[in-house]
This record gives C-alpha cells, structure tokens and sequence, in this order.
C-alpha cells in the first residue's frame, strides 16, 4: 500500500523489494502444501505442474495491467496486484479451513463409518490421511 499512497521513489522501492521477498518466500511453501496434501504419483505431478502453470500466468498478465498508460505510478496494476493477494489469502484461509474439518471428520469416525470408507478408497480419500495444515 505504500506505493499507492507514497510518491517517493526510494520509499517505492523498498516496499516492492519487500513485497517480492514475500511473494517468492511463498512459493516454496505451497508447492511444499500441494505434494503434502494430494495422494499418489500421478495426481502428485498433476497438481505440482498445476500450480506452477498458474503461477507462470503472470508472466502473460503483468504487461496487460501495468500498461504504458498508467505510468509513472501504476496505480491500476498495484491495486490489481493488492485484489489478487487478498484474494489468495481468503482461499488460503477457507482451504485451511476446509482441511481442519476433513481432518476432524476423519479422527471422529465411528468403526462402522470406517469400514464404509475404507472400501475402495486410496491415496488422499483414504480415511487414515490427515492433511497437513
């Protein structure tokens, strides 16, 4: 929010520098959620090679909302950037969320409902897999 509000060049730059820290420190840590929390091989690579698809959209998006018309301050492509990680840490949240209570649902099944879910059920859908939040 800095470089929305703050027009010093200097003050500019070290708030992106700080952003950027955060951004990379993040990506590590949910490639790490990803391969933790999704079962089997497959399905593994899938989701990886999902995440890192999405993640290299930005290099196509990036020139369309910071466009030569906004310049110098860029305001429209800060505050689409703002929207976007806002955006993700309300999914981060309702996912955390949603695996907690999987989880609670699974350490609280009867042995009948155990059995029911065993049949037929592997990888992640298994009952015994917890995930890690």
């Amino acid at each position: 929010m800095i470089i929305l509000i703050n027009q010093n060049q200097a003050a500019r730059y070290i708030s992106i520098c700080i952003a950027h820290c955060g951004t990379l420190a993040a990506l590590p840590i949910l490639v790490a959620w990803v391969t933790n929390n999704v079962g089997g091989h497959t399905k593994r690579a899938v989701a990886v090679s999902f995440v890192s698809a999405v993640g290299q959209i930005g290099g196509v998006l990036v020139p369309q909302i910071y466009g030569e018309i906004d310049k110098p301050t860029y305001r429209q492509g800060y505050v689409i950037a703002s929207i976007l990680l806002g955006c993700t840490l309300i999914v981060t949240c309702i996912l955390r969320f949603c695996l907690a209570k999987e989880n609670h649902r699974r350490d609280h099944l009867s042995n009948e409902d155990y059995d029911r879910e065993v049949a037929g059920r592997t990888c992640d859908r298994h009952p015994d897999v917890r995930y890690m939040i």
